[in-house]
């Protein structure tokens, strides 16, 4: 009878070990599973606003130039200053239009799937949505200067330009992001009142368009510094 209980006791410890073992690697599978998972998702998170910081910091260099084209054309304007080489440059200056092409690939599969909690940090989860929430006002803005430009500008300079390209050979401010700029042939001088309208109006509207960039550039400083450290807390250092 001892023989039988003792045996009884042990077959009992030995599936209670086991089902405890069976348990806990289990919960280790999960968790590992789950750690890789955040991992990926960082890093394809990262790699999406890498993008996006490119086009961002190309955007805000190209706007730059159409506020100096914008100033210079009014100053020219307001102080009566002779045509020259330059005019035609500025004034092809107001044309220059962009695009903003953010990443939102990785954002929306999570979004759509349910699985934001793969990313385990409620702080990254606001700043990626208060993020991804103001580009469609950045958007608005490049669309409000876009039309201007090609529905009321260019329409404007048919009128006084028998040719409009664009020039590599043109440099409002040398930079490496900035690949090639609209320029207007011109066969005559348009009148300076319309271009001072036009100067003003487009400068405005410029001004408030890369605020709109450089609140966004510090949206994803942010989040960028998050996710850089979520991925050393994980082994894996990022380059600012």
């Amino acid at each position: 009878m001892k023989n039988i209980l003792a045996r009884g006791g042990i077959e009992f410890i030995a599936v209670f070990l086991g089902l405890g073992l069976s348990l806990w690697v289990d919960e280790y599978l999960s968790e590992k599973e789950f750690k890789e998972q955040n991992f990926i998702t960082l890093k394809r998170l990262y790699d999406n606003l890498e993008n996006d910081s490119t086009d961002i910091n190309w955007n805000i260099n190209t706007v730059t130039q159409k506020i100096k084209s914008a100033s210079w054309v009014k100053k020219w304007c307001d102080e009566g200053m002779p045509d020259n080489d330059s005019s035609s440059i500025y004034i092809s200056g107001l044309a220059i239009t962009k695009l903003f092409l953010n990443n939102v690939e990785e954002y929306n599969s999570l979004k759509s799937s349910g699985k934001m909690g793969l990313l385990n940090n409620d702080e990254l989860i606001e700043a990626l949505h208060d993020y991804y929430s103001y580009i469609p006002g950045v958007k608005l803005s490049d669309e409000i200067l876009t039309d201007i430009s090609n529905k009321e500008f260019i329409p404007f300079m048919r009128d006084y330009a028998d040719d409009i390209g664009y020039s590599k050979s043109i440099n409002i401010d040398p930079s490496p992001l900035i690949g090639a700029y609209p320029y207007f042939r011109l066969k005559t001088m348009p009148p300076k009142d319309k271009l001072r309208y036009f100067s003003s109006h487009i400068g405005v509207f410029s001004f408030h368009n890369r605020y709109f960039y450089n609140t966004l550039k510090n949206k994803l400083i942010i989040i960028r510094k998050i996710i850089r450290s979520e991925l050393k807390d994980q082994g894996l250092e990022y380059e600012s």
